[in-house]
């Protein structure tokens, strides 16, 4: 049984979930605040959740993406406005950090994607998270 205080509609509530080694894994967003916020869920029947702290008071959840066996974490730091991608290989239960992204605005947020074998992150794509390419920036909408 879920205990109040993961309740989807309390702040910092769940805003993605994926599923990796057996566990989903799930990211609510910080609440300002909070120190040292419990901001992973695992759960390995999708009834019973634990919270996590992995060290990551001040950081924003923005997206989790898995292709089954390793999770990507994508977060923003509220202070430095970098995003940080942290990555599991053992269904969420421990991360370290994987990549970074200097960000110039509290705008910045990268998303983590997995789709038929291909990672994205930010405008660069991966099959084995080792090789990276860039992919073509999306046309300016605005110009006419």
């Amino acid at each position: 049984m879920c205990s109040s205080d993961l309740s989807v509609s309390t702040p910092g509530g769940i805003t993605d979930i994926a599923y990796s080694n057996g566990n989903f894994i799930a990211i609510r967003d910080a609440i300002p605040g909070q120190g040292s916020f419990k901001n992973i869920l695992v759960s390995a029947n999708g009834v019973t959740w634990t919270a996590k702290d992995i060290g990551l008071a001040g950081h924003r959840m923005v997206s989790i993406a898995s292709n089954g066996s390793v999770a990507l974490l994508s977060t923003t730091n509220l202070n430095t406005y970098y995003s940080n991608i942290f990555k599991s290989n053992d269904g969420g239960l421990t991360w370290s950090k994987f990549y970074y992204i200097n960000g110039a605005s509290s705008a910045t947020t990268t998303n983590v994607i997995y789709k038929d074998g291909l990672w994205v992150i930010d405008r660069f794509a991966s099959t084995d998270l080792v090789s990276w390419f860039g992919l073509p920036a999306a046309p300016n909408a605005f110009h006419v």
